[in-house]
């Protein structure tokens, strides 16, 4: 059976509206659910919770064609708003105004993870995307993204944040497949001929880094301080023989 139903706490009136192409299965499904805790609208769980399964009742409201579905659904969650509903959401077939939890956003992330979209949904999403034009509102929460991102990555990481780098990473074992992916990469790379003269001073000692000269001088300072260096009066350095 395909269409509209409820389910209906039969003590407050308060209802959860929803559609389907097989009610009576989407009837198991929701209560099955519930009594396991882990329905997805918790407002809808906490009231199941609350007042236990027995105050809960099932009904259809409507039946109607696959391509009605939407337009019906919303005209019976219209239609007992003011009543009470459990519905996260104020429109049918739309998530717009749900909020996912943090344990819920941490399961979809979890569930993300290593997955790569294939050639053809790479298409279809530039294809979606292909002359969308964006508001002044969205250009400017994408530049002030940029720039923090580029504040970032000349940023110090502080002595903390690096230990705390530095102890995640020991004992870490990268897989076969890892490896042969960064040898890919690397072999993949581009290097252009000014790099590359760049790289060729560097390595003859013609440049040195800035960073590598301020930890020299650092260095330095720190053996003079210790007495291992002593200055002499030609401005040269020399090992002292403690």
């Amino acid at each position: 059976m395909t269409g509209i139903y409820a389910i209906i706490n039969t003590i407050n009136g308060k209802r959860y509206v929803g559609q389907s192409v097989n009610i009576h299965k989407r009837m198991q499904d929701h209560f099955r659910q519930l009594g396991r805790g882990k329905h997805i609208c918790k407002y809808f769980q906490y009231a199941f919770n609350k007042a236990g399964a027995d105050v809960f009742g099932f009904a259809v409201l409507e039946e109607c064609g696959k391509e009605a579905l939407t337009e019906r659904e919303q005209f019976w969650m219209d239609y007992y708003r003011d009543r009470g509903l459990y519905n996260s959401v104020p429109a049918a077939g739309s998530n717009l105004g749900m909020r996912h939890t943090a344990e819920a956003k941490e399961k979809m992330a979890v569930a993300r993870r290593g997955k790569h979209l294939t050639a053809e949904a790479r298409e279809k999403i530039a294809a979606a995307l292909t002359g969308q034009k964006r508001t002044a509102e969205a250009r400017a929460n994408m530049t002030e993204a940029q720039v923090k991102r580029k504040v970032r990555l000349g940023s110090k990481q502080s002595e903390e944040t690096r230990k705390k780098i530095s102890a995640s990473l020991k004992g870490r074992v990268m897989t076969d497949e890892h490896k042969a992916k960064i040898a890919a990469k690397s072999r993949a790379r581009v290097i252009t001929p000014e790099t590359r003269a760049k790289m060729s001073l560097v390595h003859r000692g013609a440049i040195v880094p800035e960073g590598v000269v301020a930890k020299r001088r650092e260095t330095i300072e720190c053996l003079l301080t210790q007495g291992a260096l002593r200055r002499r009066e030609d401005g040269r350095l020399e090992h002292c023989h403690l």
